[in-house]
């Protein structure tokens, strides 16, 4: 008897593997070249002019997952989404990447543990959906969620100016913030520069007609016209959002037992008995400005610091703004909600509307943040924690400045008479003894006998080179809104009353300053690092011992400095222009080739296979007839005229005359709409128009490294390896044979040891340049190239440049085995040659193996 095969047993993967949003990202970047034939073209031109543009990587993914939710999915609620994703009876996307052996393992014993997950994430997702769509957008903290707020809402503006009654696009948005520290960080949507996402066709439209409102205060009203477009509102929830009101309350009764001001602001809502809302047998009242938002049509709300909304648990997300979100939507027309927040989970539980999320992890490893160090004290007393902390932040940073910004670290305290009687008194003590300047200290409680408002002045201001300030005093300031790049470290000695301030305050040094990637040193007492360790758990399911890089010790911060005069060649770009000339109109019928036309491409098929044995004789193929598109003569003329840019009445005698007729042209469209762009449109292209290319040349000289930015000698880089490094004084008998800038930092083995021996080469080398680290605007030495993905124009910059013996240029190009087949390395390896030709210089690609095993002779002779 055969032994029976042992089952392989499924282990259920990490949340993150097979969440909605994981698996989002994963179809579209899987199916992206055809998701996006389905776009606008402006979608399209909007997402290649951000692509490799101003907007970080996180941003840009977010900002392709809005426009694939927008145009693909067309603003479709979460919870079809889901179900289109997760189809039950094809459950290999749910768990894409675990292998088809464990794919096969899981049916057999693990199905029923599986589909009970996507059965509690489907009533989740059921019993939240609500009458607008309603997105999460969870990027972390430093990573640009204002500027991609900004960016969002411009891209809707621009559509619906186009396509005015399409109600997928919104023509006006509401932006709430939590509270009034988040909202004056939302000012910077007013006032970025917004040419660095918006293309320049739609510049003077996003200037001239969107107008902004910025509720600053209680006593600001709401200005907007009545059905007007193009407004963003930027306001704290409490603003806008239904307040609860007792029915019972009268206006006398309200009065006596509130704020003068807050009646005089509310006085008529108050006597206004048809303000009065009834939600969840809660009386909510309306006010002003919800009333004039409900006048206003495709209204689009983003929320930022979203997870406010969602409460201590999942079952808890139906809070005040929410419901105040569902009665405007009851009232007008709502396009959607898009709430962004930095992190995907709540108490450790996945968000289950988070449609794109980019972890604090990820931040980290990228370094979109600061590399956190964290150094907890045990058993040990304030003072001496005060000590301790300012004697290691002064010996990492004394006499250091950051983009010109001195170096700055924040002490929290859990009230004002801590900070005053301990904490204050401690830290002088201890600046003093160091002989460090008190004047350095700056207190902001809230209190105006503590802070005045110079203080609040020098507060703001903290991020400029004027300020002086370095020490920050601070009590329930400085958690969510805080933008303060130049704070390099935290402190929490006590502990607070609320946990989560813990995790808030101690990020708060992690924004990132200067173009590599710097240590953020957080200092908590044994018992906050605990609460620091749970809390990262629960809200970014992260351990403490991998918060940071792990080879923070390893890493070097090295300047590279400029060789005067500077370097520079002669090369040749090639610009091509195409010109359309109109043909003169042939008298002979355009031949469209329809009846030797392959239609089969346009065929899809069926296969059934029945049982296991004998699959040949049990398996049937069919044919399935696609839905087309039945289109009318006129309907067909007036696509034609528009693709080709000519009169109707000229498409359509083109059409009558041509060898099929228009009848059968019509025919054959209607049976196959492919043919249409395949064949129809291109031959009328062909019959009418010539498209002439043009190629200029001309010659520039260049720098292979600019000059540094005033006041500055060269330009920074970051390291973990020095074994890689390599310093001019290495080679100082060979003064002028290299070394435009100095130190060079290779990326791998194979660049450095060719490098090497081209150095040592004295038969076929008289110049070699390290180009290939430049790559930030440093150097003008690169070349264009179009992305074979993306389709759009990148820098290209080959890793060195060689003058040979006989003075003859060759640019060397050094790749992993691994990537010698990469579209994109194929690419730049044909512009390169191309642009080589012209300047008379030649492209030499060098496998990263023979860059190591081959002599500098045999290398050239590749």
């Amino acid at each position: 008897m055969a032994k029976k095969k042992k089952q392989k047993a499924f282990t259920m993967p990490d949340i993150d593997q097979y969440s909605l949003f994981t698996n989002l990202l994963s179809y579209y970047e899987a199916n992206k070249g055809k998701i996006k034939k389905r776009y606008r073209r402006i979608s399209k031109a909007y997402l290649d002019f951000n692509e490799d543009g101003y907007l970080r990587e996180p941003q840009f993914k977010a900002l392709e997952i809005y426009v694939f939710l927008k145009e693909y999915y067309e603003n479709r609620k979460v919870f079809d989404i889901f179900k289109e994703l997760y189809d039950h009876d094809n459950m290999k996307i749910a768990i894409q990447g675990q292998g088809e052996t464990l794919f096969d393992d899981y049916y057999e014993n693990e199905k029923e543990v599986f589909e009970e997950y996507y059965m509690q994430l489907q009533k989740q997702l059921e019993s939240l959906e609500r009458n607008y769509p309603d997105y999460v957008f969870a990027l972390t903290m430093g990573t640009g969620k204002t500027i991609l707020m900004a960016t969002t809402i411009f891209y809707e503006f621009i559509l619906a100016k186009k396509f005015p009654k399409d109600g997928l696009y919104a023509h006006n948005a509401l932006v709430f913030a939590p509270d009034r520290t988040v909202l004056e960080s939302l000012r910077e949507i007013i006032t970025f520069d917004k040419s660095l996402v918006i293309p320049t066709e739609y510049i003077n439209f996003i200037n001239t007609e969107v107008k902004f409102h910025f509720l600053a205060d209680t006593s600001t009203q709401l200005n907007t016209l009545d059905g007007s477009d193009y407004n963003i509102i930027i306001t704290n929830q409490q603003k806008i959002s239904l307040q609860e009101k007792a029915p019972e309350s009268s206006p006398a009764k309200k009065l006596l037992n509130s704020d003068v001001t807050d009646i005089l602001d509310d006085l008529d809502d108050m006597l206004d008995l048809d303000n009065l809302v009834l939600i969840d047998d809660k009386y909510l009242t309306k006010n002003q400005r919800f009333e004039k938002l409900l006048r206003l049509d495709n209204l689009a709300i983003y929320v930022d610091e979203a997870h406010h909304t969602f409460g201590t648990s999942l079952e808890g997300s139906m809070k005040k703004l929410k419901a105040s979100i569902d009665a405007i939507s009851e009232q007008t027309t709502v396009v959607g909600c898009y709430n962004f927040t930095g992190t995907p989970y709540v108490k450790n539980k996945l968000i289950p509307e988070v449609v794109y999320a980019y972890s604090l992890k990820d931040a980290i490893e990228k370094k979109f943040l600061k590399n956190p160090i964290v150094k907890a004290y045990d058993n040990v007393g304030e003072t001496d924690f005060v000590e301790q902390v300012v004697s290691n932040f002064w010996s990492n940073y004394k006499d250091k400045r950051y983009e010109d910004m001195l170096p700055k670290i924040a002490f929290f305290a859990p009230s004002i008479d801590v900070l005053e009687n301990d904490l204050k008194p401690a830290l002088e003590s201890v600046l003093e003894s160091l002989n460090i300047d008190t004047g350095k200290i700056l207190v902001n409680v809230g209190d105006p006998k503590l802070t005045t408002n110079d203080d609040i002045r020098e507060f703001i201001n903290l991020d400029t080179p004027a300020s002086e300030k370095q020490f920050i005093l601070l009590v329930n300031k400085g958690q969510e809104g805080w933008n303060c790049r130049s704070l390099f470290s935290t402190a929490l000695y006590r502990k607070p009353k609320s946990k989560i301030f813990v995790l808030q305050a101690t990020m708060r040094c992690l924004r990132s300053v200067e173009p590599v990637q710097l240590d953020g040193r957080i200092y908590l007492s044994s018992e906050n690092e605990q609460i620091l360790a749970s809390e990262l758990e629960a809200n970014f399911n992260m351990k403490l011992e991998n918060f940071g890089n792990s080879n923070t010790e390893d890493k070097h911060i090295l300047t590279l400095k400029v060789r005067k005069p500077l370097e520079k060649i002669k090369i040749k770009r090639v610009k091509r222009t195409y010109e359309l000339k109109e043909k003169t109109l042939s008298k002979d019928g355009i031949d469209f080739e329809l009846d030797t036309l392959d239609t089969s491409r346009y065929l899809s098929t069926v296969v059934t296979m029945e049982g296991l044995k004998n699959i040949g004789d049990h398996t049937y193929k069919e044919d399935i007839k696609k839905k087309q598109i039945l289109y009318s003569d006129l309907m067909l003329v007036s696509l034609c005229a528009a693709y080709i840019g000519k009169p109707s009445l000229l498409i359509e005698e083109l059409l009558e005359n041509s060898k099929e007729g228009l009848e059968q042209i019509l025919q054959s469209v209607n049976e196959y709409n492919e043919i249409l762009y395949d064949t129809i449109i291109p031959k009328l292209f062909e019959h009418l128009w010539d498209l002439e290319e043009k190629q200029t040349s001309y010659e520039e000289e260049i720098a292979l490294v600019n000059e540094p930015p005033e006041g500055k000698d060269g330009f920074k880089c970051v390291t973990t390896t020095l074994d890689k490094v390599v310093e001019e004084f290495d080679f100082k008998e060979q003064p002028t044979k290299s070394f435009h800038y100095s130190p060079y930092c290779f990326d791998s083995n194979p660049e450095m040891m060719f490098f090497k021996k081209a150095m040592r080469d004295e038969k076929e080398i008289d110049r070699v340049f390290f180009t290939g680290q430049l790559t930030h605007g440093q150097s003008d030495f690169y070349v264009s190239y179009i992305d074979p993905e993306s389709h759009t124009v990148r820098k290209y910059y080959p890793d060195f440049l060689v003058q040979k013996k006989d003075k003859s240029w060759v640019m060397v190009e050094i790749k992993g085995e691994d990537q010698l087949d990469n579209a994109i390395v194929l690419a730049k390896k044909k512009y390169a040659q191309d642009m080589a030709e012209h300047s008379s210089f030649s492209y030499l690609f060098v496998p990263g193996q023979k860059a190591v095993d081959l002599s500098i002779s045999s290398i050239f002779k590749l």
